[in-house]
């Protein structure tokens, strides 16, 4: 599974804002105070169960029950190994997880999965495969 996009509204300085990171060097420049590293807060605060502090919201922005960062993955061959269990009628190819200011965390598949199969067991597998570290996030 590889992170393809991230979009941030009201995460810091990140405002309104998406970054494709679909390549295989990915580098964040900019001046100082630009939004650089709060990208990679971001991505660690997505794998965290913590909610959001008031202080890492933009300014102006409250609460609500909209996601805060929307990262969107591109599974994979193996992916797709792990996936073959659940007797899918279709197997996604992109899984969007969104973390909302409160904690929440929502998951959509692309394409859809007929709601028809163990819902619980396939949402329960999916974050796991997630949160699991797959990734070095370094800032």
């Amino acid at each position: 599974m590889r992170l393809i996009k991230v979009e941030f509204k009201g995460y810091k300085r990140l405002a309104d804002t998406a970054v494709n990171v679909d390549g295989r060097l990915i580098a964040f420049v900019g001046p100082n105070e630009a939004g650089k590293s709060s990208i990679l807060d971001a991505l660690l605060w997505l794998r965290s169960t913590d909610e959001l502090p008031t202080s890492a919201l933009t300014r102006g922005r409250r609460a609500n029950s909209e996601p805060v960062v929307r990262a969107t993955f591109m599974l994979d061959e193996g992916d797709h190994e792990a996936l073959v269990d659940l007797q899918l009628p279709t197997l996604p190819t992109k899984i969007v997880l969104m973390k909302t200011a409160a904690g929440s965390v929502h998951l959509t598949l692309d394409p859809p999965v007929g709601w028809g199969t163990d819902a619980f067991r396939l949402l329960s597998h999916t974050l796991d495969m997630l949160l699991t570290d797959h990734t070095d996030v370094r800032a």
